[in-house]
């Protein structure tokens, strides 16, 4: 991991230099106050460091020197961890040490708790990568993304909520792919995780049997032509769709079962009972199909803010300003999937890269407009594209107003493989290249707010 060596101001008296017979004091000594630490090393917070770093002047630099604090040395690239659950992508894993400024300071732990009034950050990590346990800041930016909701559910239930889940799900496939009844995948959430999931397994040159259930909520932002063009696209591949179908799970449910609604159970024919354990973990007869269920519900953000006592809203993200500074809190600021925007500015915004870096980056600029004294600007974010990757050669691109209202048509073909590739390449190049050139990563303006609702 690179990290920026702090300049240490050097103590006691001035010396003196004598230059061309003249005697010079030494430059003034600039003493470090608290620093300004950046929470969460995903896509908002490594955009937010680095924006930060590279507009700092040195001696500001030396004065409040930025802390990115992630619980890994490493950047998640998330939006292909559908592709390495499904084994298709060799890794996700970017060194921050590639894509960090050299001037900030990684730390490795994870923060336990945040005192918002003391500003004091207390983490927890192991001894070879934490060698601080307390951090006093100045000011920071709450970045620490989202991962799987509180329904998910436990025993041997799969997910691609963070890479250690992936992980295990890839290896299952794996582990499974020499079975020779075969392999049946039951995917439970058709979003657009679901969705990606689903086409990725399927497409492989080995692809196991799969089934995306309550596919319907995966399509319902598109409109009925580009949701005909999906279905047509998966059904192509082999996916079994049971579109407006869910699946009652209980939390925390034994391992090796779950329980359709009635309507599953009715489509199915049977009882719900039966079919729990249709759709749900692995059989162990010898002649029988390996059988994985994965989960791809609804995300869900860390307890961090409602545990600080900072202004959440219902799910425990954070409430803001449409500055993104937190509600009634001076100097500390939210972006992210962590994140809500208050306002007709935040309305349309939903989870996602596509919002998190240009969030990550304005947020950045107001908390240095803060430092400096000057006036904060309200967040201006807005959108051009869904992208849906439905395995290695196909995609759909549903294009959308700046408020995210999808139009009429969608893209597909090669076009949209070549789109939803661009995107991908820059979601991990554009945070990066703020460290070098700090405002590139691009930001589409947001829906127009009347004046008399601003």
């Amino acid at each position: 991991m690179r990290e920026a060596t702090e300049t240490q101001a050097k103590t006691g008296d001035a010396t003196q230099a004598k230059t061309g017979g003249a005697t010079q004091a030494s430059p003034p000594r600039v003493t470090p106050a608290a620093p300004i630490v950046v929470i969460g090393a995903g896509y908002a917070g490594v955009t937010a460091a680095n924006r930060l770093r590279a507009r700092l002047t040195d001696s500001e630099a030396q004065r409040w020197p930025v802390v990115l604090i992630s619980a890994e040395p490493y950047l998640v690239d998330r939006v292909r961890l559908h592709e390495y659950a499904a084994g298709t992508h060799a890794d996700v894993r970017v060194p921050l040490a590639d894509i960090v400024h050299s001037g900030v300071r990684c730390i490795i732990g994870t923060v336990t708790e945040l005192d918002r009034v003391a500003r004091v950050l207390r983490l927890a990590g192991t001894p070879d990568t934490l060698d601080e346990r307390e951090i006093r800041f100045s000011r920071g930016i709450i970045a620490v993304g989202s991962g799987a909701d509180g329904a998910s559910p436990a025993g041997s239930w799969h997910g691609i909520h963070n890479l250690a889940a992936a992980t295990r799900l890839r290896d299952e496939l794996a582990a499974a792919a020499g079975s020779q009844a075969g392999v049946d995948v039951h995917v439970v959430g058709g979003g657009t995780t679901g969705v990606e999931l689903s086409a990725e397994m399927a497409g492989r040159p080995d692809p196991p049997r799969v089934t995306l259930w309550g596919a319907a909520s995966g399509f319902a932002g598109i409109p009925a032509r580009g949701q005909r063009k999906l279905q047509g696209i998966l059904n192509g591949l082999g996916v079994q769709l049971r579109p407006g179908e869910r699946v009652a799970v209980p939390t925390g449910a034994p391992a090796l079962w779950a329980e359709p609604v009635p309507a599953v159970a009715q489509a199915l024919g049977g009882s719900p009972s039966q079919h729990g354990a249709h759709i749900a973990g692995r059989t162990a007869g010898p002649g029988d199909p390996e059988r994985i269920t994965v989960w791809a519900g609804s995300l869900a953000v860390p307890a961090l803010g409602r545990a600080a006592g900072l202004p959440v809203d219902a799910s425990g993200r954070i409430l803001t300003e449409d500055t993104l500074r937190v509600a009634g809190t001076p100097g500390l600021y939210a972006a992210g999937d962590a994140a809500v925007v208050q306002g007709p500015r935040g309305r349309h915004l939903r989870m996602s890269c596509a919002a998190a870096i240009p969030l990550g980056g304005q947020a950045a600029d107001n908390l240095l407009a803060e430092l400096r004294g000057r006036a904060t600007r309200p967040v201006d974010v807005g959108f051009f594209q869904w992208c849906v990757s439905l395995g290695r050669g196909q995609a759909l691109v549903q294009l959308v107003s700046r408020g995210d209202t999808p139009y009429g048509f969608a893209v597909t073909g090669p076009l949209a493989v070549w789109m939803k590739r661009w995107i991908c390449r820059g979601i991990l190049r554009w945070p990066a290249r703020e460290a070098r050139r700090p405002g590139s990563a691009p930001a589409l303006p947001g829906p127009r707010v009347p004046k008399e609702v601003r």
